[in-house]
């Protein structure tokens, strides 16, 4: 790092930027002072430094702060820390608890990058030392640090190459004019574009060409990301624009992008790797009727012949929608455990929808939160209270001393196997918090206070075979003889209660814990609570109006921060505001419902899936792409969103709603979007109540897309796991685009459908209603055909493809690369993994070597550091074999049985010839298949001579 020596140049820069931006500028902003730098010290590793305003505060929205500090840390080689904050430390910051810092320290002579400031006025610059390019220059505009406006802009190259900064329906390389990018958790109507959605990522990837970069700010509060043009469009910048909070940012140098983002995971932490079940085929939907129609869709899939790995309950499983409570009529908690016991039983899996809202009425949950003092609190210190799917309902407080408690006894008497249901998963909703536009008191309070109880339904009209008789028809239970069983229709008093072995716990001001009143919640009967942050904010209405865009409710125009949401005045029980922690709040609900699972499910790797996210949340849950639409653009949207979380945010389970929530779901485009999915890393159907079914067996066509794909990507789920293992591991993301593999082709850089499915797979949508064919630019690499095993070079053109049958979506294999595969599919994942492997060996274009890797453990231990198998398998053509090299510790040793070598085919006079010859090879035109008995428990060679990849008066195909 260095000061800025030739001042008078950087001041004339300074100063002609500013009279340009004040052409531009209505607010009058760039009339700012900005500040100067003084007390400036530094040291080996970084810089510190005193800003102080430099001249009359301009109050552009808020009240200016006189006295900065600036600090910089070279943390490791390739992450430079840069913070600015107000030197009383009152200004809130992201707390520790919802984003650990990783610390650390390197001297900034060994860093790829360079810090470089300039005294008066302050601004600063980062470059990448190797070259001097500027990554980030915040010369283009004085800096404006006040109570609830915070801006910091930095010039870009024209025409950047930007991704990131989400969550977002827009392009995933962003768009570079007159482009707002605004962070406010909200729940969305259609997941439109140019809107805010449900997560907020304040990162982005910076793609020059010949290297790529990243910066992440730190900052919880509601914001605008502009991304636009200066003057006459000569330059290019982007802007922060923040409600509050400090400049907390880290630059990362790469200089791949890969490297960019395992970097960002060692920053926020790295994905959580997810139990091996989970990467089977999920069925959910709100509006199953009952644990009925749950059993029928799950024989369904079963008589269908397509797999189906867990089956997801919707709020529909609660009592009127109150979470931690079982609906007792179509819902009962006799036939729940039957059912769940049978899925078990089966190798199949059960996941429960657990929303934040706690229904304010009379049943334990709401009685012991308030005992445990768990609930958000207005100002005055009176419980806050919404209108809801469950009616009035209070809201948790992440930050509450107790609340962890609250949510392992709420888990351990709901969610436990002995007393409740054995859940296998937990799927957060409406996290962000989101809710009706009502909040209590309001005109319609009477409609939504009281939800009446279901109507009784009968079992199914059909019998179901093998399945428990508390979930049949009576008359259609029967043993293997055919005898006639006895159907269950009472329940078992014992276990006919959720709460049964739940202790009560009093309300504050009641005799006895079934005594609630209306008006209750809007007494104080709690102390005011602290206060934390700066004084003299209004945290309902600032100044500066970020472009959030909330539903067209009738408080949207005068609460626009607080429409379907948590007011943002209110506390939390350590004196933060929402106004501050708004978008923390699905991230920290995920950390407590974590720990929650792993008390109810000790040493199993939790699955959980959040809608809501921030920053980090990657590490602790996986992310449901929201409430998408049945549409050929939300199609598209679905790879965009992928990319986005995948590659740039650090989740790795992560998937859109196959087929769409909602709305009216054309027949061919379900089943391609069927075929698309099967290679998202959470494969889903999901859909709203009152729309048409998303079943995968419903339609011919989804059938059809089924037995193919799902087949498929069962084949692959060991490929797939490895991917996700190397990402929990290192970062490394288990999907990307295509032009990580080719960063020099500008070609690729805009490229937003085709994606790379692990390290060796490409994937080709297919967006068009001409069904059998789809058209993509490929870059200069070797690929095979999934179907034929057909060699396509890539030669950086646009390809065709095309099927005989519909649907017919592409898939190929990249060249030098080794996938393991099971040589077949199975109903579930715990048959699958009774399976031999096949490797499927695609040579390069010189047909000379190829290599892979394959991650084995037991699938659902949260700690296999002693009890896995890491393998790495190399194809040498000069030595004539495959090496299978690595670690070998998992619990149970698995075989090749199948080696196929894709580039050795034979022309068709000769597959015949060869077939009667070599009885243990099966030849196709484009490759040949070895049966051998390989195990995976030790090093291990595989001679293949080069003979036998070669046909009688053949070579190796080209």
């Amino acid at each position: 790092m260095r000061l800025v020596k030739t001042l008078a140049l950087y001041t004339g820069l300074y100063t002609g930027l500013l009279a340009v931006a004040d052409a531009e500028t209505k607010n009058g902003t760039d009339l700012c002072p900005g500040y100067r730098a003084v007390n400036a010290s530094e040291n080996a590793f970084g810089v510190r430094a005193d800003l102080i305003l430099n001249g009359e505060a301009c109050d552009a929205f808020a009240t200016d702060v006189q006295h900065l500090v600036l600090e910089v840390v070279h943390e490791t080689d390739d992450r430079l820390h840069v913070k600015i904050q107000d030197a009383a430390n009152q200004v809130y910051q992201v707390p520790e608890a919802a984003f650990p810092r990783p610390g650390g320290r390197s001297r900034a002579t060994e860093s790829t990058l360079q810090f470089d400031y300039s005294m008066s006025p302050f601004f600063f610059t980062v470059t990448r030392r190797a070259t001097g390019e500027v990554l980030f220059d915040t010369s283009a505009a004085p800096l404006i640090f006040e109570s609830q406006f915070v801006r910091l802009r930095t010039r870009l190259p024209w025409k950047p190459n930007l991704y990131g900064l989400g969550e977002h329906a827009d392009s995933f390389r962003l768009p570079t004019r007159n482009f707002t990018r605004t962070l406010w958790n909200r729940g969305s109507d259609g997941m439109r574009a140019e809107r805010n959605l449900y997560g907020s990522h304040p990162f982005y990837m910076d793609h020059r060409g010949h290297a790529t970069h990243g910066v992440f700010l730190l900052n919880s509060n509601g914001m605008d990301v502009k991304i636009d043009t200066t003057h006459a469009g000569a330059k290019q910048h982007l802007e922060y624009n923040t409600l509050g909070g400090v400049l907390d940012l880290w630059f990362l140098g790469g200089p791949g992008p890969a490297d960019v983002a395992r970097q960002y995971s060692h920053l926020v932490g790295r994905p959580a790797m997810p139990p091996f079940w989970a990467l089977g085929f999920h069925q959910s939907r709100h509006g199953f009727r009952d644990v009925y129609q749950l059993a029928e869709v799950v024989a369904r899939y079963e008589a269908e012949r397509i797999p189906l790995e867990a089956i997801w309950s919707d709020t529909d499983y609660m009592d009127r929608h109150r979470v931690f409570s079982l609906d007792p009529v179509r819902y009962p908690l006799s036939k729940m455990q039957a059912f769940v016991r049978h899925l078990h039983a089966r190798n199949q899996r059960y996941v429960a929808v657990v929303h934040p809202a706690v229904a304010f009425a009379n049943y334990p949950p709401l009685h012991h939160g308030i005992h445990d003092d768990v609930f958000l609190r207005r100002p005055n210190g009176s419980l806050f209270v919404a209108d809801t799917w469950a009616g009035p309902a209070v809201f948790p407080d992440w930050f509450s001393t107790n609340i962890q408690a609250y949510y392992n006894k709420m888990f351990g008497h709901v969610f436990a196997p002995d007393s409740g249901i054995a859940m296998d998963g937990i799927s957060l909703d409406a996290n962000e918090p989101s809710f009706h536009s009502c909040k209590y008191p309001c005109i319609q309070k009477w409609r939504s206070l009281y939800r009446k109880p279901s109507r009784s339904r009968k079992p199914p009209r059909k019998g179901l075979e093998g399945w428990p008789c508390e979930l049949q028809r009576h008359g259609h239970c029967k043993a293997k003889d055919g005898s006639l069983l006895t159907t269950t229709t009472t329940l078992n008093s014992s276990s006919s209660s959720l709460h049964a072995h739940l202790p009560p716990a009093q309300h504050p001001n009641s005799s006895s814990s079934s005594s609630l009143h209306l008006h209750q919640p809007l007494s104080p009967f709690h102390d005011p609570l602290p206060w934390h942050g700066l004084n003299d904010r209004c945290l309902t209405t600032p100044d500066y109006k970020i472009k959030n865009q909330p539903s067209q409710r009738r408080n949207s125009k005068t609460d626009p921060l607080s429409a379907k949401t948590i007011d943002t005045d209110v506390r939390h029980q350590n004196g933060l505001a929402m106004y501050d922690t708004h978008n923390l709040y699905g991230t920290m609900m995920a950390s407590v419902v974590r720990h929650a699972i792993l008390s109810v499910r000790p040493g199993h790797r939790p699955f959980l899936i959040s809608r809501s996210t921030f920053a980090g949340a990657g590490a602790k849950a996986g992310c449901a792409l929201g409430d998408n639409l049945s549409s050929s653009d939300h199609y598209r949207l679905s790879v965009r969103h992928l990319l986005s979380f995948a590659s740039i945010f650090q989740f790795s389970m992560v998937g859109s709603n196959v087929c769409g929530y909602t709305g009216l779901s054309e027949w061919g485009l379900c089943a391609r979007w069927v075929s698309l999915a099967a290679f998202y890393p959470l494969f889903r159907s999901h859909s709203a109540m009152h729309d048409i079914h998303r079943e995968l067996y419903y339609l011919p066509t989804t059938k059809a897309a089924a037995r193919k794909y799902v087949r498929i990507r069962y084949r692959l789920l060991d490929y797939l796991y490895t991917a996700l293992w190397r990402a929990s591991f290192d970062g490394t993301p288990p999907v990307s685009p295509l032009w990580w593999n080719q960063p020099l082709d500008e070609n690729l850089w805009a490229e937003e459908l085709a994606f790379n499915f692990g390290p060796s797979i490409l994937v080709v949508p297919m967006p068009s209603k001409r069904f059998r064919t789809c058209r993509t630019y490929l870059p200069t690499d070797r690929f095979y055909v999934w179907d034929d095993h057909k060699p396509i070079d890539g030669d950086q053109r646009v390809h065709s493809f095309s099927g005989p049958v519909f649907p017919s979506q592409p898939v190929l294999i990249r060249g030098a690369s080794i996938i393991p595969t099971r040589e077949t599919w199975a109903l579930t994942t715990t048959e699958l993994r009774t399976k031999g492997f096949e490797l499927l060996v695609a040579l390069d274009s010189t047909a000379s070597f190829a290599h892979g890797q394959l991650y084995l453990d037991d699938g659902i231990s949260s700690n296999t550091s002693n009890r896995h198998s890491l393998i790495h398998f190399a194809y040498h053509s000069q030595n004539s074999s495959l090496s299978i090299t690595g670690i070998f510790n998992a619990p149970v040793t698995d075989y090749i049985t199948k080696i196929t070598v894709l580039g050795a085919g034979c022309s068709n006079k000769n597959i015949m010839r060869l077939s009667r010859v070599r009885h243990r090879v099966r030849t196709t035109k484009h490759s040949r298949t070895f049966h051998v008995h390989v195990p995976l428990n030790a090093p291990n060679t595989v001679k293949i001579p080069a003979h036998q990849l070669k046909c009688f008066g053949d070579t190796l195909l080209p």
